[in-house]
């Protein structure tokens, strides 16, 4: 039988801003795979320092970044009817896409908003 690893969304701690101090627990119990979903609480992706710090701290407790969850409001802009608004957001994508290897991950998940115009009353959007 195939070994199966268990890995856990960062949205568990959607409330909390540090995901530092939740690493250790992580790799104690043998969660050593994560999706990171709070963009920037969990990672400033614009911001090197950041960046580094989750570097270090995953290597220091043996947890790794699988994949990372683009934030839902580029996802919604990434599919509205906007094209500024749609080609910032992509850009928006790629600098978080840049990071999230820069932190090992390896999977950008994302999908797109079939809602519309279920949002468009989201200034950002219109």
């Amino acid at each position: 039988m195939a070994k199966m690893e268990l890995g856990v969304s960062t949205l568990l701690w959607y409330d909390e801003d540090d995901l530092l101090v939740h690493l250790p627990l992580l790799g104690s119990e043998g969660v050593h795979r994560i999706e990171l979903r709070r963009l920037p609480e969990h990672l400033d992706y614009a911001d090197e320092d950041s960046i580094a710090r989750l570097s270090t701290a995953l290597q220091d407790h043996g947890v790794a970044v699988w994949s990372l969850h683009v934030p839902d409001k580029f996802i919604i802009e990434m599919s509205g009817p906007n094209e500024e608004v749609r080609k910032a957001a992509v850009a928006e994508a790629k600098k978080i896409a840049v990071a999230l290897t820069k932190v090992g991950g390896k999977i950008l998940v994302t999908q797109a908003s079939q809602s519309w115009p279920r949002f468009a009353g989201i200034s950002a959007c219109q």
